[in-house]
């Protein structure tokens, strides 16, 4: 059973607030916003999902050869 949460604004908010006051800089060098920190996290499960497949893939095509 799955405990994820769904992440809110609230949340959102509360990582944009810790990562502009730490002085953590965003790509353009201005303040982080929730929607800023959605689409990060966003972009690093597509990327992570995307090697997950890639690896998949390559491990397929060994085994492939292996029982040639």
């Amino acid at each position: 059973m799955s405990t994820t949460k769904k992440h809110t604004v609230d949340d959102l908010q509360a990582i944009a607030d810790r990562l502009t006051a730490e002085g953590v800089p965003t790509a353009r060098g201005g303040k982080w916003h929730p929607v800023t920190v959605r689409n990060v996290l966003l972009s690093v499960v597509a990327d992570v999902e995307a090697r997950a497949r890639a690896e998949a893939h390559r491990l397929a095509e060994a085994a492939q050869a292996v029982a040639v």
